[in-house]
């Protein structure tokens, strides 16, 4: 390999294979492509495989966000259909209806019910006006009890485990026993600029972790507005 102007291409592989050691000696000669253990990598399929593992975790972003984007939009639809419910109920069954079965069917909650105040400038549902079907649906709670679960109404109370236990059956009736955990939304009305709580919304679940303190409970809180004014409406003291 003296005249260099006569080296082929042919001598230069041959000779290689018959130097197999050359490059351990010589690795300042080596492409960077060539990794230090020998394997060889081109430069463009690693930058192909970086690229394709962030376009892999991008696309996985943009799956969750979707997915987020469709269960949102689910839901804003079922609160919707159930709100055109609530306002077009005709009678307190149809109301109590809307604001309960339709809340257990549509976000698969195992009881809803609803307790509202004895209070004399409540409501003005009492056990002895109150409809026989809605006997385990609707309960007449003292108001007493009410301001001490749920304070001046401003929050939900998330109760967890056998914490409801002295007082749950005050709003899940004979389906106590089966809550496990129960997330109990204010029912409140503003009137002259004073806010006042004069019952709850009550979700139940059958699990401990159907309710946690980290469950979103602002559109049921939004909900349980709309289900108050309507209650207002039909009840007799907002005729």
């Amino acid at each position: 390999m003296s005249d260099h102007s006569t080296i082929t291409e042919y001598q230069v592989d041959r000779w290689l294979r018959e130097n197999p050691d050359f490059f351990r000696t010589h690795a300042d000669l080596l492409p960077a492509a060539i990794t230090a253990s020998g394997r060889v990598l081109s430069l463009e399929s690693g930058k192909l495989d970086h690229l394709q593992r962030q376009n892999e975790q991008i696309r996985e972003q943009l799956d969750g966000m979707l997915e987020r984007v469709r269960r949102n939009e689910e839901i804003y639809r079922t609160l919707h259909t159930i709100q055109v419910g609530l306002i077009g109920a005709r009678t307190l069954f149809q109301l109590v209806k809307a604001a309960t079965s339709a809340l257990e069917l549509a976000f698969d909650i195992s009881r809803v019910t609803l307790a509202l105040s004895d209070c004399a400038e409540g409501f003005g549902l009492t056990l002895e006006n109150r409809p026989p079907e809605l006997a385990d649906r609707v309960f007449v709670v003292s108001q007493a009890v009410l301001n001490q679960m749920l304070g001046d109404g401003r929050s939900t109370i998330i109760r967890i485990g056998m914490e409801g236990g002295g007082n749950r059956h005050l709003f899940f009736g004979t389906h106590t026993p089966s809550i496990r955990s129960e997330a109990l939304v204010p029912l409140s009305l503003t009137t002259g600029g004073s806010r006042k709580l004069l019952g709850s919304l009550n979700l139940g679940g059958t699990i401990p972790s159907r309710f946690i303190p980290s469950y979103s409970t602002d559109l049921v809180q939004d909900l349980s507005e709309v289900i108050a004014l309507c209650l207002k409406r039909m009840l007799p003291s907002g005729a």
